[in-house]
């Protein structure tokens, strides 16, 4: 009668061992899964971030731009004012004569 015994326990053991192996391999597989969506999700906020940098260089490039359009408009406001100066000082001189 211990034969019986023997195999009982072999197989209760053998599906303990079943058990813990499906369980290992579905929890690999789980975090396969896991790991894949992470992965994307990953790629989705670097996607994101690259979008971001970009909208960012173009705004960093047209404020580049309006600031040299100010410049450009300030030394052209300049140098009218110094026209003005010039024609008054000419103007006062003249009337300075008469």
């Amino acid at each position: 009668m211990q034969q019986p015994d023997v195999v009982m326990s072999l197989r209760v053991e053998l599906l303990r061992a079943n058990k813990k192996i499906m369980a290992l391999k579905y929890g690999t597989e789980s975090l396969k899964e896991k790991v894949w969506q992470l992965e994307n999700q990953l790629k989705d906020r670097d996607d994101f971030i690259k979008k971001a940098m970009e909208k960012e260089k173009e705004r960093e490039m047209e404020i580049q731009a309006l600031n040299e359009k100010v410049e450009q408009l300030q030394n052209q406001l300049k140098d009218r004012d110094d026209v003005i100066k010039k024609d008054k000082e000419k103007e006062r001189r003249r009337r300075a004569r008469l």
